[in-house]
């Protein structure tokens, strides 16, 4: 009698894990869905019906309006915006930032996993040493080079040719080549007669790792557009409230 009743509390406390696991499971699906079914209602509705209530939970009827104005770039508050200019910039941005990044970062990591010379633990450690210092403070100097000294101002260049240095990156994976990659491959590569960089891209763990990193890397570029939208407009409404603001315009 003693085992059943152990067996049966063991049951009961088996039986609340799972159930609070299911409903961690199910509050985290509703945290990533909901502002995504959220966003998907907002575009069926106006702007006026936006204005009277940000968050849409129903469907409206102005899907079709919303999408032809888009097409035809017509917006009456915005009326330079060309939503297809800004999608062709951001491909080419994020796109191309994010193809450099995943190569070099795949060949240093390459390098620093395969082959063994007297600098590489040095190497490795300042790459570590470099990644932990905050952009802040190389943002200044950064600036300052690129539009200053190089005059790259109105360009693309200095957001897509830096992404070559990507410490973060290489430390991912160089992490998941010493844990994945076989180097025995590399010598079989050899044997073979192959040179040193097909081994490296035709490995599909490798060629996995570099799927997710550019993944993760291509969102990254793409959610940094996305603030730096974001402090224009609040930079841009501050300014036009200080400037409608009888106390900072010193007429009060």
């Amino acid at each position: 009698m003693e085992n059943v009743g152990v067996k049966d509390n063991y049951m009961l406390i088996q039986r609340l894990k799972s159930a609070g696991c299911f409903i961690v499971c199910v509050l985290l699906a509703l945290i990533c869905l909901v502002p995504l079914y959220i966003m998907i209602m907002n575009a069926t509705h106006g702007d006026a019906a936006l204005r009277a209530q940000p968050l849409q939970f129903l469907p409206g009827s102005d899907l079709v309006k919303n999408i032809k104005n888009i097409a035809g770039g017509e917006f009456p508050q915005s009326p330079n915006f060309n939503v297809w200019l800004g999608y062709r910039n951001s491909l080419i941005i994020a796109g191309g930032s994010t193809i450099l990044t995943v190569f070099f970062s795949a060949l240093t990591s390459y390098g620093l996993t395969v082959y063994d010379f007297k600098v590489r633990d040095g190497a490795y450690t300042f790459i570590l040493a470099v990644m932990m210092i905050p952009i802040q403070v190389t943002s200044t100097g950064f600036v300052k080079f690129m539009v200053g000294t190089l005059g790259l101002a109105n360009s693309y260049i200095p957001l897509i040719i830096p992404a070559i240095a990507a410490p973060a990156v290489v430390f991912y994976m160089r992490q998941y080549m010493k844990s994945s990659f076989p180097l025995d491959i590399v010598e079989a590569a050899r044997i073979d007669g192959s040179g040193e960089f097909l081994p490296h891209h035709c490995d599909p763990d490798v060629q996995t790792g570099n799927r997710s990193t550019g993944d993760l890397r291509i969102r990254t570029e793409l959610e940094q557009l996305l603030y730096t939208e974001y402090d224009h407009y609040f930079q841009r409404k501050a300014f036009h409230d200080a400037d409608h603001d009888p106390e900072c315009s010193g007429s009060g």
